[in-house]
């Protein structure tokens, strides 16, 4: 697809948006190749709490963007997996929460700002800038529509024209709003927990129009198969002003991917830092945590690590389990967005006549369910990379982990099972 691009067809108002209209495009078609299981409850866009006011903040703050989903609660205290040690190490950090779209100072529950109003307004006007914007350019957005029709007999594009215009104008107006709380909050740096989502985007943008360094920290994989994180077409030796300067990861692996390209620019760059989350855990958290009962006998315990993105029933795994007579204790672990009561009591009534099948709230924390797990079985998760810290061998059970995942299986920490009989030798092995 990219091939196929010149900047003069992705330069709008002096920018190359080329970054949004990309990821607009790539997480379009995932969401639209994936059958995504209808999730209630989830937390995201829950009501703010009321803002206390405030006249100044010190300064030199960094701003950490991040989201319910990385928030772990142990001993009654909230960490977040993603970016504790950078919060822990800013002397004034200030955290927005992009689930209740909220500013909070530190480690206070009460935020200091909410901003949902001025988002609604700015998705309103965006909707109609977009519009009129892509009538005016109508040329150039069918190009984009034109450009996502690969195969002849399909003739419908991922994303309509009309909608790139409308993303365009929302997260350049988001930018210009940001820099104006970026400046209010007399911000010096960013870390983000997810930079491609719209806020992202935006933050991107405004911090590289005021000179501020821009940091994405790893939260999960980063294959060069990652459309946020892979094989980026570089169109100038800067790079992508909507693109973090720092890509902050766990390790070498999941830098490469990025080395590849950034090395090309001057703006971008890769640095391995480790996995601090698994640090913490493995160093303090794990003695404060108290310890949740799996199983009621002695049996090696199987761990399992769900996807949103794939409906269970419609697996192999699932009448495997049900099935199977191995003398193992299954515990299936929610992901963060299948956090819910109602599909919580839907996957016990899966497994209503399987005593040996335990689950887990994503709010359990990975690292104990880890440790406490002979092998770990997941579709095409980033869980693996935290099996690998935690010394435990994991099973892929999805071809997409081939693409996703191939240093994992090369150096033996990952095996591959596209079948029934495939996964249970592989158990028989381990155990």
């Amino acid at each position: 697809m990219e091939v196929k691009l010149t900047k003069d067809k992705v330069l709008f108002f002096g920018k190359n948006f080329w970054p949004v209209i990309r990821l607009q495009i790539a997480f379009s078609l995932i969401h639209k190749n994936q059958k995504v299981q209808k999730i209630v409850g989830s937390g995201v866009n829950k009501l703010p709490k009321p803002a206390k006011k405030f006249s100044s903040l010190p300064c030199e703050n960094q701003l950490l963007i991040s989201h319910d989903n990385y928030y772990v609660e142990i001993d009654g205290k909230r960490y977040d997996r993603v970016l504790e040690k950078i919060k822990k190490n800013s002397s004034s950090p200030i955290v927005f929460n992009i689930a209740d779209n909220s500013f909070y100072l530190g480690e206070d529950d009460e935020p200091l700002k909410n901003i949902s109003i001025q988002l609604f307004l700015l998705k309103g006007l965006s909707f109609l800038i977009g519009t009129a914007f892509n009538l005016i350019q109508r040329n150039r957005f069918k190009f984009f529509e034109r450009l996502q029709i690969i195969e002849p007999e399909v003739n419908q594009p991922i994303v309509r024209g009309r909608d790139i215009g409308i993303r365009i104008c929302y997260v350049l107006l988001l930018s210009k709003y940001i820099n104006h709380l970026l400046k209010a909050f007399n911000i010096n740096q960013i870390y983000q927990a997810m930079y491609y989502d719209n806020f992202g985007l935006a933050t991107g943008l405004a911090a590289h129009n005021l000179g501020l360094v821009n940091h994405c920290v790893q939260h999960g994989g980063q294959s060069e198969n990652n459309p946020a994180f892979g094989s980026w077409s570089v169109m100038s030796d800067i790079g992508f002003e909507f693109l973090p300067d720092y890509f902050l990861c766990w390790n070498e692996a999941s830098s490469k991917s990025i080395d590849f390209w950034s090395q090309k620019t001057s703006k971008h760059s890769s640095k391995v830092i480790g996995y601090s989350w698994m640090e913490l855990w493995k160093d303090d958290l794990n003695r404060k945590y108290n310890s949740m009962s799996l199983s009621s006998n002695h049996n090696p315990n199987i761990l399992i690590t769900l996807q949103p993105s794939v409906n269970l029933k419609e697996t192999f795994l699932y009448d495997f389990i049900r099935s199977s007579d191995l003398e193992v204790n299954w515990i299936l672990r929610l992901h963060p967005r299948q956090e819910s009561d109602t599909f919580m009591i839907q996957m016990k009534e899966y497994f209503l006549e399987s005593e040996n099948v335990c689950i887990k709230s994503s709010k359990d924390p990975l690292p104990f369910l880890m440790t406490h797990s002979k092998l770990h079985v997941t579709f095409f998760s980033s869980s693996v990379y935290e099996a690998k810290f935690c010394d435990l061998k994991s099973v892929i059970i999805d071809k997409r982990g081939l693409d996703y995942f191939p240093d994992l299986l090369e150096n033996g920490d990952a095996e591959i099972a596209l079948e029934a009989h495939e996964l249970k030798e592989i158990i028989q092995k381990i155990l």
